[in-house]
């Protein structure tokens, strides 16, 4: 048995346990509905854009938009994106000016004078989101602009209803792309292998060159693609583009410059087709240098007797004044050749005169001081000389 102080300890205690059990109950439930909405924005969309106007402001930085619809305005808004920038605009014609306007602008200032009055000096009077914000209030507008993350964002109203330009700012959510459908499991089948297309062929074409040409001069060449092909050139170039390619070339001749070379060079042509790049046909040309001709008018010795149709000279007497003259083999009579340009090619000790005045003496002879032995002949003493005065 309880006595009467024990029993009205005991129902002090239940009493306490009684007014503490709702209020628990009651802090739970508001836990669980304060979780909810912070959870949905986190991993959800907002449910007014449309997954198509979602994607047009899919623009690769933070776009901020409202999480609901503040009154008097719905539905969607008039939305333009790209190059940074994104804007929304909501506006009720007719009346007093009624709108709301959200943007961002990537690398965006934030003003230094108020738009109503450019007069009036503006300055850091509010926060928005932890961030330093000016807030400007009109008889036209309530504007509020701050900056994050490298983007100036502004929100802009007037008459709106049930929150102001701050608020709502300061409840702008980070638009979240929805997730692309996963597709659909299907069937695995054995692939098959696809049957030979034997009705379609690719593009062709055909090039028709000269087989040579000479160095720098003009020439010829055909190509014929079967649509729209390209023609190059490995060497020289295409007279009516002035470059290694014609463009555009529906078919016929092509005139074409060959280049200056000092030796045979193959220059290659090839033709494209203009739509898809596949080479449909290669072909060649050698061109040859240009060297100059005629006679080289040298005299030719002979290394045994002279055949019968040689014309022998007869030696011719030189003049005891002349200061050279000129062998069979291009040598004058002090072995210097024509054209030498002064050089000796005996010793420099040899003397070049007797010391009278007189002819210069052969630096070769037949012991008797008489003329120089010629390289060849009949066997007789007879020479093939030609004397210069």
């Amino acid at each position: 048995m309880f006595t009467p102080a024990a029993r009205r300890l005991f129902g002090v205690l239940l009493a306490l346990l009684l007014m503490a059990t709702p209020v628990s109950l009651v802090t739970g439930a508001a836990a669980d509905l304060d979780d909810g909405p912070t959870t949905r924005i986190a991993t959800q969309n907002v449910d007014w854009l449309s997954a198509t106007d979602a994607a047009r402001l899919d623009l690769g930085f933070n776009v901020l938009v409202p999480s609901w619809i503040p009154g008097p305005f719905g539905g969607s808004p008039a939305i333009q994106g790209g190059g940074g920038y994104y804007s929304l605009y909501w506006m009720i014609p007719g009346g007093d000016p009624t709108f709301l306007l959200v943007e961002g602008t990537v690398g965006g200032a934030l003003p230094s004078g108020s738009p109503a009055d450019l007069n009036n000096q503006l300055s850091i009077n509010a926060s928005v989101q932890g961030y330093d914000a000016i807030h400007d209030v009109t008889s036209i507008y309530d504007n509020v602009w701050w900056i994050a993350g490298g983007v100036m964002y502004s929100v802009s109203s007037n008459n709106m209803t049930g929150t102001d330009s701050l608020s709502l700012a300061n409840s702008l959510v980070a638009l979240q792309q929805p997730a692309a459908p996963e597709p659909e499991p299907t069937e695995t089948e054995v692939p098959q292998e696809p049957e030979p297309d034997t009705g379609s062929t690719g593009p062709t074409g055909s090039i028709d060159s000269p087989g040579s040409v000479a160095s720098g001069s003009p020439s010829t060449v055909w190509a014929y693609p079967s649509a729209v092909g390209t023609l190059r050139t490995t060497g020289g170039y295409f007279v009516d583009s002035g470059q290694t390619f014609i463009t555009d070339l529906t078919g016929g001749a092509v005139a074409w410059q060959a280049p200056s070379v000092d030796s045979e060079t193959v220059v290659e042509f090839t033709l494209l087709d203009a739509q898809t790049g596949v080479v449909t046909d290669v072909a060649s040309v050698v061109v040859y240098p240009v060297t100059g001709g005629g006679s080289t008018g040298a005299n030719q010795e002979s290394t045994g007797d002279a055949p019968d149709s040689a014309v022998t000279t007869e030696p011719t007497e030189v003049d005891e004044d002349s200061t050279a003259s000129t062998d069979s083999d291009g040598t004058d009579a002090a072995g210097t050749s024509e054209d030498d340009t002064g050089a000796q090619s005996e010793a420099s000790d040899r003397p070049l005169t007797d010391g009278t005045g007189g002819a210069r003496l052969p630096s070769e002879g037949d012991g008797t001081a008489g003329a120089r032995l010629p390289a060849g002949g009949d066997g007789t003493g007879g020479i093939r000389q030609v004397a210069v005065p």
